[in-house]
């Protein structure tokens, strides 16, 4: 028996108009006009044009992105919204992703002109209220590790005996209002807490922008 061939989606586009706010925020978790808005304050262009042949709208390339994010979806399961195959999505989810983190670095790593001095003493003293005896800590550090393929080169370095999975680490920090106010990596799987922090540049940043010293957690 044969086996049905995969159907194509060539002239499937993705409309916003024709979507509700209901499911703009089920599925990208903005609103409609959010999208939008979100689209002009990140300065994506209209249209994006990859090698001379992928084309998206910024608007398709962007809920594109938000859906991944939102939840972690296979491409050839995104066809019948954004089509055409998966190998174009893959090149604007991965456009996308290169774009803002290099577009965006240095907010990932420290928004400097958002934490200052007086806003992280407001966590401090927001955590010092919820309990916590030192009045000294307003943030709170954690790490991620991301199972990976597996790898056909180097798969000592990409595997977490812990976790017993190939995978990358990543280092982000959160503030006591919920926001991601640093990220990093990614790194290796052997790599350890602590050698991750180091290697971060937190503890630079902490010394050069923090109102104290602080450490990983489960650190010394």
């Amino acid at each position: 028996m044969i086996p049905p061939e995969r159907p194509l989606y060539l002239n499937t586009r993705l409309n916003l108009n024709f979507m509700s706010n209901a499911d703009c925020l089920l599925s990208f978790c903005f609103k409609k006009e959010d999208i939008i808005c979100l689209r002009t304050d990140l300065e994506l262009p209209v249209v994006v044009v990859l090698d001379g042949c992928h084309m998206f709208l910024g608007v398709e390339a962007l809920s594109l992105l938000l859906k991944q994010l939102a939840f972690p979806n296979c491409l050839s399961d995104l066809l019948e919204t954004f089509g055409p195959s998966p190998g174009e999505l893959l090149w604007i989810v991965l456009y996308r992703v290169r774009n803002l983190k290099e577009q965006y670095m240095e907010i990932l790593r420290w928004d400097a002109d958002w934490l200052m001095p007086q806003l992280l003493k407001q966590f401090c003293g927001a955590i010092h209220e919820a309990g916590l005896p030192l009045v000294s800590v307003f943030r709170f550090i954690d790490g991620m590790d991301c199972r990976i393929l597996w790898p056909l080169h180097n798969q000592r370095k990409y595997y977490s005996g812990r976790k017993r999975q190939h995978c990358l680490k990543y280092q982000g920090m959160v503030s006591v209002d919920e926001s991601i106010i640093h990220l990093a990596g990614p790194f290796l799987s052997p790599d350890h807490d602590l050698t991750i922090f180091q290697r971060s540049g937190l503890n630079k940043l902490l010394a050069l922008y923090g109102t104290c010293a602080t450490q990983p957690r489960g650190a010394p």
